[in-house]
């Protein structure tokens, strides 16, 4: 068994990545067990699903139970199923469910495997760094669980294609991510074999003039932008509203670098 980590790099595993409907099976037996234990009604399917898709993100972050208790927060009490105590706990019935399953939960597995020294078992790859040059990595890939593991292949290169810019007029760009290169650096310091670059052409912004007086006076569209959003026929000026957004998302993926 083995999951795909990157492009041409895969993590090779006795047990398969956890299904969604399996993980959620297991959710809701640890909350079975914890709502008898606290004498209080089970919680309510949207409730154990927002808590599911909170484990999921605190793993992916990196935020595993000991590290989040040993941060001394103030996290509540574990009796109230809204607090943090209590999602900590409910984690760490859920991965102890995980890794008695025949499964495993691939934020847990790479946190795990990547803490460890690396040797020739902990990644298999056929990539070939002269002819298939570096991996080239987008912001799915920003997420701590990815940036340990980027940090720690040294055998490959990297290379972030970030919507970023060093220079100062591009950090002022209103649609680029701001506050989040210097942390990316400072993270893979010492990482050589890490590149990160600006996609060419970013930035140049060529839908602004079509959108500048989009919501002043009537609404004018050629043919093509006609096709997309036609004003007369939605219910409401809110929908127009809608509608329009919609519109600049068009244009948005349109005009992007490939």
């Amino acid at each position: 068994m083995s999951f795909q980590l990157f492009e041409g790099v895969v993590v090779p595993t006795h047990r398969g990545a956890i299904p969604g409907s399996v993980a959620m099976m297991l959710h809701l037996k640890v909350e079975h067990h914890w709502s008898k234990i606290d004498g209080r009604p089970i919680l309510s399917s949207a409730h154990l699903q927002a808590r599911a898709r909170a484990c999921r993100e605190l793993m992916e972050q990196g935020l595993f139970p000991p590290f989040l208790k040993s941060l001394n927060l103030v996290i509540g009490e574990v009796r109230d199923p809204h607090s943090l105590a209590a999602l900590i706990r409910h984690l760490e019935g859920y991965l102890q469910e995980v890794h008695q399953s025949s499964y495993v939960e691939i934020p847990d597995e790479l946190w795990t495997r990547f803490q460890k020294p690396i040797d020739q078992s902990t990644v298999w790859s056929d990539r070939d760094i002269e002819e298939d040059g570096p991996i080239v990595l987008g912001l799915d890939q920003m997420k701590p669980i990815y940036l340990q593991a980027v940090s720690r292949l040294t055998q490959f290169k990297f290379r972030f294609e970030l919507a970023l810019g060093k220079d100062k007029e591009a950090r002022q760009q209103p649609y680029l991510i701001k506050d989040i290169l210097d942390p990316i650096e400072g993270y893979l310091a010492d990482a050589n074999h890490v590149e990160i670059e600006t996609p060419a052409l970013w930035g140049k912004n060529p839908w602004g003039q079509s959108l500048s007086n989009l919501f002043e006076g009537p609404l004018e569209l050629d043919a093509e932008g006609q096709r997309h959003l036609q004003r007369g026929k939605v219910a409401s000026p809110f929908a127009t509203l809608r509608a329009a957004v919609d519109e600049i998302v068009y244009w948005v993926h349109l005009h992007e670098p490939a």
